[in-house]
């Protein structure tokens, strides 16, 4: 028998303990935890790229009065652009599925008919217009529960277990002109006198203008660089500080010109961000830090590599799976919810059939394989 506590605040001594409780086992996502969210909430609560007047709905579950799962969910008011003009929405989401997630869902391990349970008491007490879960793995429970599922991206990742050390994992993984570029991008460097070399430096040393300077280098590829942005740079510097990880930096001649930033769940590894400097594309740069990265994945005995969402083509040289990503959807109870929910439906079907057409054609190219779990 499931009951719920409602919270407004993450610093309630029951939020802290029961987040601090579920999070022993670190079986859990990187995004679902209280340092992320927390963090998420601090930093763009105010932020109103990201929806106006938002509201925190932090809901403890327990089972037979124990603690047993937490899900932190956010409203906040919406324009949407009409024939008639612009119409505001009260949109129900993840505490920190707008901008920075992977995976989202529930802290804590329910089956379905308890998610079902979940959701039932945030419809009668959470009131909404329409409800946009985004970055759901295909296995969470809420998959079976909210009514709509698009598939709109995905997240390029490996399996360590499967392979016994690093060389195994090149042999089986990595094409041969995929090796060759990596090779040629070494004499590149070497016929002109500089020196490619990789080091991982924990997040406690981290030089942010280092990360700063390589991320605007995005900029020549016609890519945008998230530090150009106040909020989005502030949220990165607080988890710096506080969350475990590290970057994997490959240097020319001893100065950074790639780098990765990694976060930590156990023993998950998750890319959040990465870049590199242009100048040095014929060194194939971009590529020797994935490269790196994979490589300390292994010597840092990881069970799992994960590179973000987006099936972009140089990760899938690398890696051969992918975990689905969906954004849940329905409408609220009001009216003006349901009128326009079969707008926003269409629109995000014809989101999925582009992803969907592109997602074939990379399974295709690359040999691709979906997974069915996050938790293999």
């Amino acid at each position: 028998m499931l009951s719920f506590e409602l919270y407004d605040d993450f610093d309630q001594l029951e939020v802290r303990e029961t987040y601090a409780m579920l999070e022993q086992e670190e079986s859990h996502l990187l995004n679902t935890s209280y340092i992320w969210v927390k963090t998420w909430w601090e930093t763009f609560r105010e932020q109103e790229s990201m929806g106006r007047d938002k509201n925190l709905h932090i809901i403890r579950v327990l089972r037979d009065d124990i603690p047993c799962a937490m899900f932190s969910l956010i409203t906040y008011n919406k324009n949407i652009p009409q024939a008639m003009g612009m119409v505001s929405l009260t949109i129900l989401g993840i505490c920190g599925d707008s901008w920075g997630a992977t995976f989202e869902g529930i802290l804590g391990k329910l089956n379905v008919d308890e998610t079902r349970e979940l959701m039932a008491f945030v419809r009668s007490t959470i009131s909404y217009d329409q409800l946009q879960f985004s970055h759901i793995p295909v296995d969470s429970p809420l998959m079976q529960v909210i009514s709509h599922r698009i598939l709109l991206s995905a997240c390029p990742m490996t399996l360590l277990g499967e392979y016994r050390d690093y060389d195994h994992f090149v042999k089986d993984c990595y094409s041969k002109k995929l090796r060759q570029n990596i090779r040629t991008g070494n004499n590149h460097a070497k016929k002109n006198g500089h020196n490619l070399t990789s080091r991982v430096v924990p997040l406690s040393e981290v030089d942010f203008a280092d990360i700063k300077r390589l991320s605007v280098s995005k900029l020549a590829s016609g890519k945008h660089s998230i530090y150009l942005e106040d909020d989005k740079e502030k949220f990165v510097k607080r988890l710096l500080k506080v969350h475990a990880g590290n970057v994997v930096m490959v240097e020319c001649d001893g100065k950074p010109a790639a780098y990765r930033l990694n976060f930590f769940v156990g023993k998950k590894k998750y890319c959040f961000d990465a870049s590199y400097d242009r100048s040095f594309d014929r060194y194939e740069i971009g590529i020797q830090s994935l490269a790196a990265s994979i490589h300390e994945s292994f010597e840092n005995m990881c069970s799992w590599h994960c590179e973000g969402t987006g099936i972009d083509s140089y990760k899938l040289k690398f890696l051969k799976r992918a975990a689905p990503i969906y954004i849940l959807t329905e409408a609220g109870s009001s009216l003006k919810g349901r009128l326009m929910f079969s707008f926003k439906l269409s629109r995000l079907k014809k989101l999925e059939t582009v992803f969907k057409k592109e997602l074939a054609e990379m399974q295709k190219k690359y040999s691709l394989q979906l997974i069915s779990s996050c938790s293999e």
